[in-house]
């Protein structure tokens, strides 16, 4: 049990460390933009990668000048995001067990 909890922390700040890599590249939130709704999706897929390099760096987590949209869009596809990124290493464990 426990060795299957360190895999999953493991596979886990490996996953984040790559996304952070992508946020970088992909997802650069430039401060004097204004953003509407589609980037809000796109900037909520990316909030944990963001999250982590505005911790570490110069960076946004969400841009700073949005519509109403922008903000509505980013926290539901923030939540969807956080959702995803624990509960798909559960499900990649269960199956690999066969506890389905």
């Amino acid at each position: 049990m426990i060795i299957r909890l360190i895999r999953i922390i493991i596979r886990l700040i490996i996953k984040i460390i790559v996304f952070c890599l992508f946020g970088w590249i992909l997802c650069d939130i430039a401060p004097e933009t204004e953003y509407t709704w589609y980037f809000g999706i796109w900037h909520g897929l990316y909030f944990v990668p963001n999250l982590v390099r505005s911790l570490f760096a110069d960076a946004l987590y969400m841009a700073e000048i949005y519509t109403t949209a922008y903000i509505v869009f980013y926290w539901v596809s923030s939540i969807v995001s956080i959702i995803g990124l624990f509960i798909e290493d559960l499900i990649i464990q269960e199956e690999k067990t066969g506890d389905v």
